[in-house]
């Protein structure tokens, strides 16, 4: 059993094949596509070049040698967080980077763990890293060896200006829970695995229920949200007020606004992105000719499929994990 990682590049209207990296016994692999052919590599649960000292770190860096299609891992390169070095030996720890998110800028991969807040900020130009840090101040080596808090971090993405914007629950909260949904729903589902019980659609929907129930409860027990701006030169800022378009607190009864997506003009908008699909009253209008509410307010048309089905994709190397 392997993992085969097919990497393509765009170029000239299609796609390029460059190689690819195959890897047996998959614990987790990240790649982060820089300029001039390099890749960052993320490493799981395994150190892919045998290194188990003191200095091991979870990143390297890979290229893919000329005339060759398999992608080769160069030496690692070092992780920047000096307070958790005596804990990398740890695979909870060591895993962090990983299962993280990637917010990608212009000149910038930033990688932000939503448990922990711990950040590491890379240069795509030279395939470095820049900065790595803290966006918590509450939050100690050791919490964040231990995996950290559940949904710490609310969301994360880019701003224009080259700088990620975050927001986040509260620390005096989540450092004091005693116990985060997740945890409580991870106990429930142990408890179903022991009994025998039979792990029916009536369950899981029982389950999904019994979870956002406890999200709202959550909510409503600290509803304020933190909001940070990570640069790129590694500087954080903790913002006294709101962006654009931002919430001070979160409405645990309609809508928990954990999440928010940038806008072109430099604001943001609060909520899931949801697709408008037309109302019964739209499509009755269309059988009769008539107007629809949806039309007499100034909705716009779809875009055309033809179109959208050759919008061409950022010119940037990109890896498909494929097993």
């Amino acid at each position: 059993m392997f993992t085969r990682n097919i990497f393509s590049r765009w170029s000239d209207g299609e796609w390029h094949y460059l190689g690819e990296y195959k890897i047996e016994n998959w614990g987790g692999l990240n790649f982060i596509p820089c300029d001039d052919g390099r890749f960052i590599v993320i490493f799981g649960s395994s150190d892919l070049v045998n290194n188990n000292g003191l200095d091991r770190s979870p990143f390297a860096r890979a290229s893919f040698p000329e005339g060759k299609t398999e992608l080769r891992i160069g030496a690692s390169i070092d992780h920047g967080q000096d307070n958790l070095r005596k804990y990398m030996a740890d695979p909870k720890c060591f895993c962090l980077p990983c299962y993280s998110n990637i917010i990608m800028t212009d000149s910038h991969a930033t990688i932000l763990n939503y448990e922990t807040g711990l950040y590491w900020i890379f240069s795509l130009e030279k395939a470095t890293l820049v900065k790595a840090g803290n966006i918590f101040s509450k939050v100690t080596p050791e919490m964040a060896a231990k995996g950290g808090f559940s949904q710490a971090v609310l969301c994360a993405r880019p701003e224009k200006e080259g700088t990620v914007l975050v927001s986040a629950l509260e620390e005096s909260f989540f450092t004091t829970e005693t116990k985060s949904p997740a945890e409580i729903m991870n106990e429930k589902m142990e408890e179903i695995r022991r009994s025998g019980e039979e792990f029916t659609v009536e369950k899981s929907n029982e389950m999904s229920a019994m979870y956002q129930r406890l999200l709202v409860e959550r909510a409503k027990a600290n509803p304020h949200i933190d909001w940070y701006r990570i640069h790129p030169n590694g500087k954080v800022e903790k913002l006294g007020t709101p962006p654009v378009g931002g919430f001070l607190v979160r409405d645990g009864e309609k809508n928990l606004n954990e999440v928010w997506r940038p806008l072109p003009d430099g604001s943001i908008s609060m909520g899931h992105i949801r697709e408008a699909f037309p109302s019964r009253e739209n499509k009755s209008a269309e059988n009769t000719g008539q107007k629809g509410e949806g039309e007499a307010k100034g909705a716009e048309p779809p875009p055309d499929k033809t179109e959208a089905k050759t919008a061409e994709p950022p010119p940037k190397t990109n890896a498909d994990t494929k097993k």
